[in-house]
């Protein structure tokens, strides 16, 4: 159904893999089990990756040799902060806090205009701006067809 994928691969050689497995998928007419089985694995890489207790371990074994490691395959394993956060509360500006507030207020106004636009006809309308009727039309929208697999919990 799936090739069998190990550590040791580039990219390049990814790439021909998953391009000869749909391929086969394909003719096989298997593809919906694959679906299946590829959402599992994407379940199973974000379980193992948000692990605090996986991720420690790599660290500790990447900081065993400095701060990177590279192996056999060219694959480069290295030690990264990510994420970073600041928390501006404690910094007591005043300046900050009147323009968070004028942010969230013109936030605020934007999305209820988008919300508005969102429901004019398709035909347009016209509306009185200032001193001036323009004709106002419903943003275009766009989406990607695709499919949503929910695995049982």
């Amino acid at each position: 159904m799936l090739p069998q994928i190990s550590a040791g691969l580039t990219k390049n050689q990814i790439k021909i893999i998953a391009q000869n497995s749909i391929n086969e998928l394909m003719d096989s007419g298997r593809i919906l089990e694959a679906a299946e089985a590829l959402s599992i694995m994407e379940k199973f890489i974000e379980e193992v990756r948000s692990s605090k207790a996986f991720t420690d371990y790599v660290r500790e074994e990447v900081a065993k040799n400095g701060k990177e490691i590279t192996n056999s395959s060219g694959a480069k394993i290295e030690l990264a902060e990510a994420g970073t956060k600041y928390d501006f509360s404690q910094c007591q500006d005043p300046i900050l806090a009147q323009l968070q507030a004028k942010f969230e207020g013109a936030k605020a106004m934007l999305d209820e205009r988008k919300a508005y636009l969102k429901n004019i006809p398709s035909a347009g309308v016209d509306v009185l701006i200032e001193d001036e009727i323009v004709k106002l039309y419903p943003p275009s929208k766009t989406s990607s067809s695709t499919y949503k697999i929910t695995l049982a919990k």
